[in-house]
């Protein structure tokens, strides 16, 4: 009888303690460890205007109370591990949301709903109308295949389709070539196995490289100004080896047994460049940024990061040619290759621009636009080609 109640006390005090600590502690707005955006306390202001009732109907705002009190829980971390290492000695093939698929590779999949002809027919006149407005730049849209459409045979399950490969080809064939030109990608990523880094969804510097080649390729046949692309052996390559574990991997600390590579290209006169962002001048790259820590976002040593608005002024183009880029961190790796080619680039990440983009296209009045983003950002109705927004 004197240990009756030992294991109820035990359970409410840990209880109460976790609820309390999970109070008492400052909300972070982003997991280093996980490589996402927590959800903010739900009030008015993280409800979309007007729809409130709406969602308290459908429930989203019971996901959005449940997300929260799970993000926000007192050593969220700690349970994270835990629940990994117990997954992984099960033999779990699928944990916190993260595929473990063959060659050491980490590969989530994207479900994209229900998006019906109507929709795609939509998105596809959005980059239409897009191109209406800027009748004299070359558009182009760059579409880079996601990890799990590259990677469809790595996933550890039978007969793997993304479903990438149902959507975003309609989406692209609905765009008027007449209008703007369409570089899929998708063929060239899939041909070589060594363009994602094992533990994140963006590309590593190899298919960065593919991609400006691309890319410059198609330009330069229709601007022949825009020399053809440099060789790998043009450029000053540095290799940091083991040093970093993407937004996957840190899903999953835990798996990773061996960080990835940063590799880094700079053209000849990248010194010469004149760089600015959102805070002044700045520099091209940062490779102060690169270290051991599993949880750093070594990422950021191109272009110090995401940014909003990032300009580069290249004073020994032989031409006086200016591009705009519209994209978001897949394409910050490829931003300084592409630079070399141009008077002046342009790269704008709509999830941080905030002024009026069209206003600022024009004011600019580019030769070339670059859309370049991963397939689902073609496919899903995201901020990375919103320049609808108010």
């Amino acid at each position: 009888m004197k240990y009756k109640y030992t294991t109820s006390i035990l359970v409410i005090g840990f209880t109460l303690f976790v609820g309390g600590m999970s109070i008492l502690t400052p909300d972070k707005l982003i997991s280093q460890q996980e490589g996402r955006t927590l959800q903010p306390l739900p009030k008015g202001e993280t409800f979309e205007e007007g729809s409130y009732k709406k969602e308290l109907l459908n429930g989203d705002a019971f996901k959005k109370w449940d997300n929260y009190f799970s993000d926000h829980i007192y050593g969220r971390s700690k349970f994270v591990n835990t629940y990994t290492d117990i997954q992984m000695n099960l033999g779990k093939k699928y944990i916190n949301g993260i595929y473990l698929g063959e060659d050491n590779e980490l590969i989530k999949s994207d479900n994209y709903g229900i998006y019906d002809e109507e929709y795609r027919t939509k998105r596809a006149q959005h980059f239409n109308k897009f191109a209406d407005k800027f009748k004299n730049a070359k558009t182009y849209v760059v579409n880079i295949p996601n990890k799990n459409y590259a990677y469809e045979e790595k996933m550890p399950i039978k007969d793997f389709k993304s479903g990438q490969s149902i959507f975003i080809g309609d989406i692209l064939n609905k765009i008027d070539k007449e209008k703007i030109k369409v570089l899929d990608l998708t063929e060239e990523i899939r041909k070589d196995k060594n363009n994602y880094y094992k533990t994140d969804h963006h590309l590593n510097m190899n298919g960065a490289y593919i991609s400006y080649k691309f890319i410059i390729e198609s330009i330069n046949k229709d601007i022949p100004q825009v020399q053809k692309p440099k060789e790998k052996s043009e450029f000053e390559i540095k290799t940091y080896k083991n040093v970093f574990i993407g937004s996957y991997g840190r899903q999953v600390l835990n798996v990773v047994d061996k960080m990835d590579d940063i590799q880094v290209y700079k053209d000849k006169n990248f010194k010469d460049y004149k760089v600015y962002n959102q805070n002044g001048e700045v520099k091209l790259f940062y490779e102060e940024q690169i270290s051991k820590d599993k949880l750093d976002n070594d990422y950021g040593v191109y272009l110090g990061g995401d940014n909003p608005l990032v300009k580069i002024e290249n004073n020994q183009s032989n031409n006086e040619l200016r591009v705009v880029v519209i994209g978001d961190s897949m394409d910050n790796p490829i931003i300084p290759l592409l630079a070399s080619h141009f008077k002046t680039t342009y790269s704008f990440d709509l999830r941080g621009y905030k002024e009026n983009l069209i206003k600022e296209i024009e004011n600019i009045n580019p030769d070339v636009i670059l859309l370049i983003g991963a397939s689902n950002n073609y496919i899903m109705s995201t901020d990375i080609f919103n320049w609808d927004k108010k």
